[in-house]
């Protein structure tokens, strides 16, 4: 509103403009008031009497009852012309109504006009239709030519006069013109000129040739015009245009055929073709495109083939229209056939061609035509789709192998569920039911065609006939629809000997296949071959199979579906196999046939049924036969042919029953003696004999004809009779032995239980089922007539039923009559039956009722005993009683009563079943569907007669009333004086005014009655007590036959609706006042109101005129004055009453609104009056502000204005608003140019009133906001930027204050900045502004100074920042101080070329830091920084970041070029500043994230790093908070630190580039330290390059440094990570800074070894950190552990000096080991490292690292248990690898490393020995022999030695190294025989010895209760180490003579006694395989061991260790123990 107040000014209209459905404007409201009601229009139309009219121009005169007589033969050629001339003349004047009334208001005026237009057209074209009839034989071709000639012009401008109409809906009176009288060439033009377009005038000058037309028509270019055409025209318009080409069309003959195609084909491009309206015109065309083919079908053809030409544009919309086309009246050609073919064959079952395809196919007429009653498509059509169905079958299902599956049942099952059907499915029962619909076999031919297809080669041969070769493909690949096209084509299903040879085989596979209906179809077409001779048939397995076959399809169909709903009986199948056989009776093509074919059909199908196994038991076959049953009962003969055709199934019947009657009838017979075997009837075994009225009472008729036959009946009879208190089995079994039967039924199989039973369970509306009755009746009161000796009753027919099985039977009979009485007798009373249900079959309601009542008589036979009495006399029975039926009865007379059967029903049902089978199964349904009804035209006279009645007739004239003046005229001489007019006018306006009071107090005292009403109303009715006596009866629920005897009585008190008579009064009384005040109301104001009015209107319309036409000033002042005084006069006299009165409303409104125009607006002493006014009445401000006009009154104008404000402050807006829109700031500013004291001031007033507003107006002050908004924005403007400082400290002060609206700031951007390179650019630094450089300068310093000093105004602002003070002014705030920066700097540039770089962009910098500081920057205090965001501002202060980052950006782009590299550029500057002052240690993180979000989007690339950069950086995690490395993380990744380096190397030597490598590997670590880090896109890459850095430069200090960092921030697991994974890169530039590689080793140094090993310790503090996580592979661990110990093996290896490389081995294996005192105890992590280490020692025998390791282990690791393996590993490791036969190599090698730890060495050897390490043992007993000085040391050691072997438990892998302590212990003892040691104390050494050995040498170990017996377990050592040990013992032993003496010489005897026998012969006991070849056993054993003594010093010299775990005896025994090589 505001914008439209500041354009437009404040005058505007507020009126609505109306629009019609297009949006365009209504009507010209000015003008409004002129145009004429419609009503009135339409009015005066109907009064011109239009059938006088056109009875006149066509010399109709009238008949006697006054009814027109029209009579062409009175017309002439010049009477003709003259009626043209007429008509064209009022079409004419019609046309010229259209143009005139060209207004939506009278849309149904234009109507009516059109209507009449296309009436006069419709009364010519008809009478020229009469005319033209009449003369076209009298008149020569050229008059009529001419005539037509004319009549052709008369209807173009007709239709040219309808086109003209624009928008109003006459355009469908064009739909429904009468084309058909038209001339052809006439008809093109006016399709041409429907191509035109609206507002095209066809004149005779520019009327196009016929050619012309038909060229224009078929030129694409002019469907692209009507496309257009219709683009523009309204959605209705549209219609009626498409609809009238429509008709055009459809109105035409036949043989026009070009004109036709030509429009059908442009309704279909228009509709379908074309982008542009194919979306609005699809449905209206799909329903134009149907109604021309109706008319005209070989249209489709043509629509078919341009389907097929657009079929990529059109797409799925085609088979939206053909759904909807005619195709059953189109007899495709070959071109269609063609297509179609295509369509189908060539795209999938999804794509709409194939879609489309189908759907034409299935909407094919292939039924007969009833006009010619011939097929409606020729029969070469059907074969030719036969075909195409064959291959599309072929290719769509049988080759997907589909057939299976997709079956007749599952076709039926998806036709229930049609959401579950799949592309198969739908296009196998499209196929099948299109094949069913063909007509193929001759049999379904016409006659006619019959005799042409005999003509044309009779039936074809499938094997000569080329175009069936499709089918005979499809038969070998069995192809079901091949099969089905082969019968009903070919010789197959045409002759019998054919179809019993082929084609039965083909019609089992159809079967088999599923495809019963098919099957149906083909045994409806083959049956009737079979009917002279139908064994050939019946004989037939195969046809007996397929019946079998269909017979059982719904079953299994039914088994399949059951989950999915409950089917009714019969199933589809068997229905429609009911239903072919009799419409096979029936005949062919509705010929009836004679009974006696009908006759032999259906006993051909009686023997077919009857020969299927047990066709009783199937409901299917039972069902079918019922159906044959009742055709049969409807002709002659019937019943009886059929029997006689049931006789064999009854034969078999009987001789089933004799071999396998039931078990318990056939003892009970053999026992009675009886010969005849029982028999169930027939009906006892179908499975529902009630449902098969018809097959069951054909059963039961001959089962009862066998009874009699017999004589089992009347014998039976006579036996009851003559002996009655026998029962009725031993009567039975009596008769058939009398009678000596062969067969005889049981007891219940009777006929009278059967009829009976049968009578009671069948439907009561069954035709029979009176018959039935009948049946039982005659045997139930049948009389023996013959019989001599008579009882009391006649008959016996009750004794049947005294039985106990029975005795209810009569009585269920009885209520069953009465039901089935009661059904018919409903029939009959139903008023309404239903006789439109289809085909349901309404009998007569007579016949109903005589069923009734003979259902009544047999009720009252059926328990009367007095019927069964002898002595009854049939004349006195009552006339229900029937006593003539009775007499039939009595004497058995079996004549069936067909009066009570419904032969016509019977009839009916026949045909309705065999209908069923021609309409839902063939094509004759699409024949019915494709007759059209249509109504008959009516002649032209008809037409012309039957329009003139529908004409309306006129109004009488009404009667013309004279008027006279009511009011006076006004004096000119009273308006000069002043209070001569007032006087005047005080009068009318004080009637006036009580005339609005008296109409206010109407209304009030209405209100008053109406809530006094309400208020009567509910009071009307009232609640009143009274008391009710309610009964209460008991009832029992255990008990219903418990009757209450006396019910209670209950008093009960209730609340009875109670009417207040008095109340009543009271609201009559009110409504009857309130009808009197109603017709108060309604009542019209009095003449006197409304002659004051306009007294007092003309006598200010007069005024105005007089002061309009006065040139005397005085006068004019006089009328001013005058005016003036009325003015506020009606003012003052408006009060409520006049505001509530609408009239008195808008009359005062009105009169003061003229005056103030007139006389107040262009008075400026008015002004201040005006204001004041309204001031004081705030209430008529809205009728003052419009004449409210300050700019006239210049002086006092900003006083007016502050005026305005102050009231604003006490919260009166609305007044405010209406007359601050008064005030024109910028017409003030550039008229009245004020002073600049004058403008502060009313900026000072503004700022008052926009502080006022607040800093979010609420509605009441939005207005006037944006008003003080539109007065702030036009000083702004004025004479920028000379009040640009008023504005700015009023923005800022209102800031501070935060009472000022943000739009405030939007207004001082707006007006400050514009863009330099137009509008439409969007680069942020293309800013222009007409502020010059200092002012610039000064307007930032002003801003940053005063949001600086307002910072620090406060603790408040000094805490929290600026931000929560300027929430609102944050955006707005930055866009300024943004925008004021980039155009400093724009305007700093041009002095560049005077000053230096570096200066320029220090004034720059200064200037930025201090527009920003107040916003981003800490303050430091004396205690801890002022933050400048909390954190809930920090999306406001990253705001303010970004767009300090954005002129740092921009200033970076400029001075890029302009400072050189590694100088203060601004990137330098900004990270200085950043690491200086914005992120120090104090500083939290929520502010150093916004600084590094912000500062990260800086091109850093481009950064040039100082020395002093590179300090800031690397000392950044020191000093900064810990969140700034965030940014440098990012840094470091963007900077190239290969240029960096390089230039510091070439610059600063050595010495620099080790500084800035320090920070690179520093920085790039530190990176490394944290995971968001690590995920830095180019920290990879940076990493992969630095690794191949030159690192030799670098110093151990800062590589310490580093790794320190590394193993402090990273994550550890990153030592277990890939090798090429980006967690794995940090300790990769570690490994590659260390120089740990081969390489480096080259050129070696002692601070290359310390950052080796600090490398090496960084590593292992890793691992060592991962074994104390949980989710830590300790696998992986091992695995790095290797590979860690394969590197050191690795780089110390390539290390020249020996000393460095041992030195450098045992540094870093020191590291290594420290594994094993820091990993993790809790876990298995420690036995896992020590595993690795082992494992790597036994994979590395000729390591270095060996003796190292020895080393470090012994003075390293804290774990004896660690210390004694590593040890023994390493010792093992190092003779098997054969290092002892190196020079220098060996034991000394080996002790010289090892170290015994001195404290706890007792624990330390127990461990040793608990360990199993006997090298490390040997190796302590070997460094304590050189410390013995005396035997007793030796001994002791001796002692300890020979305990270690005791103790000792070797495994099978350790126990060649007990063969050393075995060595050693003996090379001891024999130092102690040596130097003259005790005997006895040797011997004692040498027993404990020998005890040790035969604990070793068992085979079984002899510890626990089990090795004391034996049966301990099998010794785990090896066999050859037992044999060492019984050996040694053995030897041992043989050297021992006693306790006290020794063999000493070699030359002495062997010992022998008890113990050496004992060894020897356990030594020769062994019974292992260990077998030496080349020396004997024994003797090899003991001379070898025998060898230690002969040589002691043997061992001493060759102390060699071969523990190779897998020996043999002989290196055992003789290598090892003696050192004998064999």
């Amino acid at each position: 509103m505001g914008k439209c107040l500041a354009v437009e000014g404040g005058n505007q209209s507020n009126n609505w403009i109306m629009v019609d459905s297009d949006g365009e404007e209504d009507e010209d409201p000015k003008n409004a008031w002129l145009y004429l009601h419609e009503n009135d229009i339409v009015a005066i139309l109907n009064q011109l009497q239009m059938a006088e009219v056109f009875k006149h121009v066509l010399l109709m005169t009238s008949n006697p009852d006054g009814s027109p007589r029209y009579d062409c033969h009175q017309t002439s050629e010049p009477l003709f012309l003259k009626l043209l001339a007429f008509c064209t003349c009022f079409v004419d004047i019609l046309g010229c109504g259209l143009q005139t009334y060209n207004l939506p208001r009278y849309k149904q005026l234009n109507k009516r006009i059109g209507r009449m237009i296309r009436m006069t057209v419709q009364y010519v074209s008809d009478h020229w239709e009469n005319f033209l009839e009449l003369n076209k034989r009298r008149l020569s071709q050229e008059q009529l030519g001419r005539l037509q000639l004319e009549y052709n012009s008369f209807f173009q401008r007709c239709t040219n006069t309808i086109l003209s109409a624009e928008k109003l809906g006459s355009w469908q009176f064009m739909t429904d013109m009468p084309y058909s009288t038209v001339s052809k060439e006439t008809m093109w033009l006016l399709l041409w000129s429907m191509h035109q377009g609206r507002g095209q005038k066809v004149t005779p000058l520019n009327t196009p040739t016929e050619e012309e037309c038909r060229r224009f028509v078929a030129d694409p270019e002019s469907k692209l015009q009507l496309a257009d055409v219709i683009n523009l025209l309204p959605t209705s318009e549209v219609i009626f245009l498409l609809t009238a080409l429509a008709n055009m069309a459809q109105c035409r003959k036949a043989e026009e055929t070009e004109f036709i195609e030509a429009v059908a084909f442009g309704l279909f491009e228009i509709c379908y073709v074309c982008s542009q309206t194919r979306e609005a015109c699809s449905k209206v065309g799909r329903e134009l495109l149907v109604s021309v083919a109706n008319a005209h079908p070989f249209i489709l053809s043509l629509l078919v083939q341009g389907t097929k030409d657009n079929m990529d544009t059109i797409g799925s919309m085609a088979l939206y229209l053909f759904q909807a086309l005619p195709f059953y009246q189109w007899i495709p050609c070959e071109p269609d056939i063609t297509v179609l073919k295509q369509w189908l064959m060539s795209s999938d079952l999804t794509q709409p061609q194939n879609q489309l395809t189908r759907h034409v196919l299935g909407q094919l007429n292939w039924g007969v035509d009833q006009k010619t009653k011939r097929l409606f498509l020729p029969y070469e059509i059907h074969k030719q789709i036969a075909v195409l169905l064959t291959e599309a079958f072929g290719k769509f299902i049988t080759n997907r192998n589909m057939g299976f599956y997709i079956t007749e049942s599952f076709k039926q099952l998806a036709s229930a569920m049609k959401q579950q059907q799949t592309n198969e499915q739908v296009f196998n029962m499209w196929a099948w039911n299109v094949a069913l619909k063909l007509h193929l076999h001759q049999s379904s031919f016409p006659s006619a065609d019959i005799a042409l297809a005999n003509i044309s080669g009779g039936v074809p041969v499938l094997a000569n006939d080329n175009s069936l070769l499709p089918i005979m493909k499809g038969l070998k690949e069995k192809n079901s629809m091949a099969s089905y096209m082969s019968l009903v084509i070919s010789r197959f299903g045409h002759t019998d000997a054919d179809f019993l040879g082929e084609g039965l085989d083909q019609l089992v596979i159809l079967t088999e296949n599923y495809h019963y209906l098919p099957a149906l179809h083909v045994i409806r077409y083959t049956a009737p071959l079979f009917v002279n001779k139908p064994q050939a048939l019946i004989q037939s397995d195969k046809f007996l199979k397929v019946v079998l076959l269909l017979l059982s399809a719904d079953e299994s169909f039914m088994k399949s579906a059951k989950s999915l709903w409950s089917h009714d009986f019969p199933g589809p199948i068997t229905e429609n196999f009911a239903n072919m056989i009799l419409n096979q009776a029936c005949g062919v093509d509705g010929v009836e046939t004679d009974s006696s074919y009908q006759l032999q059909m259906l006993t051909l199908w009686i023997q077919v049924l009857t020969k299927q196994p047990k066709w009783y038991q199937d409901k299917n076959a039972c069902y079918i036969l019922d159906q044959m049953v009742e055709m049969g009962f409807s002709t002659d003969e019937g019943m009886a042919m059929l029997q006689s055709a049931f006789k064999e199934a009854f034969v078999s019947h009987y001789k089933e029953s004799q071999q396998q009657g039931g078990v318990a009838s056939f003892v009970s017979w053999v026992s009675s003696g009886v010969t005849s075997i029982p028999v169930l009837s027939l009906t006892e075994k179908l499975s529902a004999p009630q449902q098969f009225g018809w097959l069951s009472y054909l059963i039961l008729d001959m089962e009862t004809k066998a009874e009699e036959s017999t004589q089992l009946w009347p014998c039976l009879r006579t036996e009851m009779a003559n002996d009655q208190k026998q029962n009725l089995d031993q009567a039975l079994k009596k008769c058939a032995i009398k009678l000596k039967l062969e067969f005889a039924p049981s007891l219940n199989s009777l006929a009278i239980y059967q009829w009976s039973k049968l009578a009671v369970t069948m439907e009561m509306d069954h035709p029979l089922l009176l018959l039935v009755w009948q049946k039982f009746f005659v045997l139930f009161l049948g009389r023996q007539v013959s019989q001599t000796t008579m009882q009391q009753r006649a008959s016996i027919g009750e004794k049947f039923f005294e039985s106990s099985k029975h005795s209810g039977d009569l009585k269920k009979m009885k209520k069953r009559l009465g039901e089935t009485a009661d059904f018919h007798m409903k029939y009959y009373s139903d008023d309404s039956p239903d006789s439109t249900a289809g085909q349901k079959y309404v009998p007569d309601k007579d016949f109903h009722l005589s069923l009734s009542r003979m259902y009544q008589t047999l009720q009252l036979w059926v328990q009367e005993p007095m019927l069964h009495d002898s002595k009854l006399y049939l004349p006195a029975l009552p006339q229900q009683y029937q006593a003539d039926r009775l007499l039939q009865l009595f004497q058995n007379q079996k004549e069936p009563w067909m009066e009570f059967v419904d032969m016509n029903r019977i009839k009916h049902e026949i045909k309705v079943c065999s209908g069923t089978w021609t309409d839902h199964v063939t094509s004759s349904s699409g024949q019915r569907r494709g007759e059209m009804s249509r109504k008959p035209d009516s002649s032209a006279t008809e037409r012309i007669l039957g329009r003139l009645s529908h004409h309306e007739p006129g109004k009488e004239l009404p009667v013309l009333q004279p008027l006279k003046a009511l009011v006076p005229d006004i004096s000119t001489a009273i308006l000069d004086e002043k209070a001569a007019t007032l006087h005047l006018l005080k009068s009318d306006l004080n009637n006036l005014k009580e005339y609005a009071k008296s109409f206010h107090m109407r209304v009030v005292k209405h209100v008053a009655l109406d809530e006094e009403f309400c208020r009567l109303y509910s009071q009307l009715y009232y609640n009143k007590s009274k008391q009710v006596k309610v009964t209460i009866e008991c009832k029992s629920i255990l008990n219903p036959l418990h009757k209450c005897s006396n019910p209670a009585v209950v008093n009960l008190n209730v609340q009875e609706k109670a009417f207040d008579e008095i109340i009543q009064r009271q609201t009559d009384e009110n409504r009857a006042e309130y009808k009197q005040l109603m017709i108060e109301g309604l009542s019209p104001p009095p003449l006197s109101v409304c002659i004051a009015a306009v007294h007092v209107e003309n006598a200010i319309t007069m005024l105005v005129k007089l002061a309009r036409r006065t040139t005397d000033d005085g006068r004019l002042v006089r009328y001013t004055d005058i005016a003036c005084t009325l003015f506020f006069l009606l003012a003052e006299m408006i009060n409520d009453d006049i505001e509530f009165y609408p009239p008195t409303r808008q009359f005062y409104t009105a009169c003061i609104d003229m005056l103030g125009k007139e006389f107040i607006e262009k008075d400026p002493s008015q002004t201040e009056i005006v204001l004041q006014f309204s001031l004081n009445s705030p209430a008529m401000s809205g009728l003052m502000s419009p004449h409210f006009v300050p700019i006239n009154n210049p002086h006092t104008y900003v006083t007016m204005y502050e005026r305005l404000v102050q009231i604003l402050q006490q919260q009166n807006p609305d007044l405010v608003f209406m007359l601050l829109t008064k005030f024109e700031i910028d017409q003030w500013l550039q008229t009245r140019s004020p002073a600049p004291i004058e403008v502060k001031r009313f900026v000072d007033i503004l700022a008052t009133g926009l502080y006022s507003c607040g800093i979010d107006p609420d509605s009441k002050h939005g207005m006037v906001f944006e008003i003080y908004c539109k007065h702030l924005r036009a000083v702004l403007v004025h004479n920028f930027p000379q009040n640009l400082n008023y504005v700015l400290n009023l923005v800022l002060n209102g800031t501070a204050e935060q009472k000022i609206h943000p739009k405030c700031w939007q207004i001082l951007h707006t007006h400050c900045f514009y863009s330099r390179e137009g509008e439409n650019t969007l680069k942020e630094t293309d800013i222009g502004s007409d502020i010059s450089t200092d002012q610039t300068k000064q307007c930032l310093s002003t801003i940053g100074c005063f949001f600086l000093q307002l910072r620090t105004s406060s603790p408040d602002l000094g805490s929290f920042g600026l931000y929560p003070s300027t929430t609102l002014y944050t955006s707005h705030i930055t866009e300024v101080i943004q925008d004021l920066m980039i155009s400093f700097i724009n305007k700093v540039l041009p002095t560049l070329q005077d000053s230096s770089p570096a200066q320029v962009l220090d004034l720059i910098w200064q200037t930025l830091i201090m527009s920003y500081a107040a916003w981003i920057q800490p303050l430091q205090t004396e205690t801890s920084p002022l933050l400048p965001w909390i954190q809930a501002d920090c999306e406001a202060g990253k705001k303010m970041v970004e767009s300090f980052v954005f002129v740092i950006q921009y200033l970076h782009q400029i001075f890029h070029d302009l400072i050189p590299p590694y100088q203060p550029d601004p990137l330098i500057r900004v990270w200085l500043y950043f690491c200086d002052v914005l992120c120090s240690k104090q500083v939290p993180a929520h502010v150093t994230n916004v600084y590094n979000m912000g500062f990260a989007q800086l091109p850093w690339e481009q950064l040039k790093p100082n020395t002093q950069v590179l300090n800031t950086m690397m000392q950044l995690k020191d000093q900064n908070c810990p969140e700034s490395f965030d940014l440098l993380a990012h840094v470091v990744c963007q900077l190239n630190w290969t240029d960096i380096v390089i230039h510091y190397s070439q610059c600063y030597g050595r010495q620099g580039t080790s500084q800035v490598l320090a920070c690179v590997l520093l920085l790039l670590v530190q990176c490394y330290g944290d995971q968001k880090h690590v995920e830095i896109p180019n920290l990879e890459k940076k990493t992969l390059i630095a690794e191949k850095y030159d690192w030799s430069a670098l110093t151990s200090d800062n590589y310490r440094h580093a790794s320190n960092w590394f193993l402090q921030t990273c994550d550890p697991r990153c030592v277990m990570a890939e090798r090429s994974s980006s967690s794995a890169l940090g300790l990769r530039l570690l490994k590659a800074a260390s120089g740990f590689n081969v390489q480096s080793s080259l050129s070696w140094s002692s601070d290359l070894s310390l950052k080796r090993q600090c490398y090496v310790h960084s590593v292992v503090q890793l691992m060592c950190q991962c074994t104390f996580e949980a989710d830590v592979n300790l696998d992986t661990v091992s695995l790095i552990l290797m590979n860690l110990l394969t590197e050191v093996e690795t780089v110390t290896s390539s290390i020249t000096d020996t000393r460095i490389q041992e030195e450098e081995s045992l540094d870093l294996s020191k590291e290594i080991f420290a594994l094993l005192n820091n990993c993790n105890p809790e876990n298995n992590s420690v036995s896992i490292v020590m595993t690795t280490i082992i494992q790597w020692l036994q994979s590395s025998p000729r390591s270095i690292l060996l003796m190292p390791c020895v080393r470090v282990a012994s003075r390293c690791l804290a774990s004896h248990k660690h210390i004694v393996n590593i040890v023994e590993e390493c010792i093992h490791v190092y003779f098997k690898g054969g290092m002892d036969q190196v020079a220098g190599g060996g034991w000394d090698h080996v002790l010289a490393a090892m170290q015994i730890p001195d404290l706890n060495i007792e624990d330390f050897l127990q461990t040793a020995l608990d360990e199993g390490t006997f090298l490390l043992l040997y190796g302590y007993i070997v460094q304590k022999l050189p410390l013995c000085q005396q035997l007793l040391e030796e001994q002791a050691l001796i002692g300890r030695l020979l305990n270690w072997i005791t103790v000792a438990k070797p495994l099978q892998e350790d126990e060649s190294k007990l063969l050393l302590l075995w060595y050693k212990s003996l090379e001891l003892i024999l130092r102690q025989l040596d130097y003259g040691g005790n005997h006895a104390a040797i011997i004692k050494m040498l027993s404990s010895l020998v005890t040790s050995l035969h604990l070793m040498g068992e085979d079984r170990a002899s510890g626990g209760l089990l090795g004391a017996i034996g049966l301990g377990k099998r010794s785990s050592l090896s066999p050859e180490f037992r044999i060492s040990c019984r050996a040694l013992a053995a030897m041992i032993t043989l050297q021992v003579y006693d306790e006290m003496r020794l063999r000493l010489q070699p030359g002495q005897s062997l010992a022998s006694n008890g113990a050496t026998k004992q060894e020897i012969t356990r030594v020769m006991g062994i019974k292992y395989l260990v077998v030496l070849t080349t020396r004997p056993y024994l003797q090899f054993v003991f001379g070898a061991v025998g060898g230690v003594f002969r040589q002691p010093g043997r061992w001493a010299s060759t102390q060699t260790f071969y523990p190779d775990g897998t020996y043999d005896l002989l290196d055992k025994v003789g290598r090892t123990c003696l050192g004998v090589k064999p």
